[in-house]
């Protein structure tokens, strides 16, 4: 089951067109920007929708804020891979979900440190796919030789990889299996390549949904409530 976790939908009277496609394509739900509930049932059949929060602040003191802030009242919540120290901070911390990939990539690069911890506290690299699609030639070639150096990087270091569009336009969306082609043409084996599109988007969804739900007391921990045999 299929989830694609970055959708940036322009605006909330264009939500019921991102899900009736992302139906189309062999989605199950999507992860948009600019939705305001934590989560709710798409309209589109089964399709489900939740929200997606970005943490943009750049000093450190100022992500922190923002990471206790939105993981409150979001279902996925996404760092920008930018300087070592936020990036190292958000890498070890629960609360961020994702660290993904944006341009201009040869900016900031994923260090095989922050890659190791956040493997260990369960941070996927998220490598959005519309910029490769939307480049041609020596661009192209650049921008695939950086998706594929830091996606070695994140292999290596055991760190789950997420593919998703990051796209605003709901033709620009592509299926699950074409997501994971892709991972093909980053370095990943097919097993990994379709992990990353199917079953890791989910896996973050599903856990994080149980934020949100009563019984939920924290990783590893519910509330179990005995029967009334009576």
């Amino acid at each position: 089951m299929a989830i694609d976790l970055n959708v940036r939908v322009p605006s909330e009277v264009d939500i019921s067109h991102f899900l009736s496609m992302a139906k189309k394509l062999g989605f199950v739900g999507i992860a948009a920007m600019g939705t305001k509930a934590p989560y709710l049932n798409g309209t589109e059949g089964e399709t489900v929708l939740v929200n997606r929060a970005e943490i943009l602040e750049t000093s450190l003191k100022a992500v922190k804020r923002s990471a206790m802030r939105l993981r409150m009242k979001s279902t996925i919540v996404a760092l920008p891979l930018r300087g070592i120290e936020v990036a190292n901070w958000a890498a070890e911390d629960s609360r961020i979900d994702l660290l993904t990939l944006t341009e201009p990539l040869n900016e900031y690069k994923l260090r095989p440190t922050t890659a190791k911890l956040a493997a260990a506290s369960h941070t996927a690299l998220e490598v959005p796919v519309l910029p490769l699609l939307h480049t041609t030639g020596l661009v192209r070639a650049r921008l695939l030789k950086s998706l594929r150096e830091n996606t070695k990087i994140a292999v290596n270091a055991g760190m789950h990889i997420v593919l998703s569009s990051g796209c605003s336009v709901p033709i620009h969306m592509r299926s699950p299996m074409a997501l994971s082609h892709i991972g093909l043409l980053l370095g990943l084996d097919i097993k990994e390549a379709k992990r990353a599109a199917f079953e890791y988007p989910h896996t973050i969804v599903s856990s994080n949904l149980k934020r949100f739900q009563s019984e939920y007391l924290g990783p590893g921990m519910e509330l179990v409530r005995e029967e009334d045999n009576k």
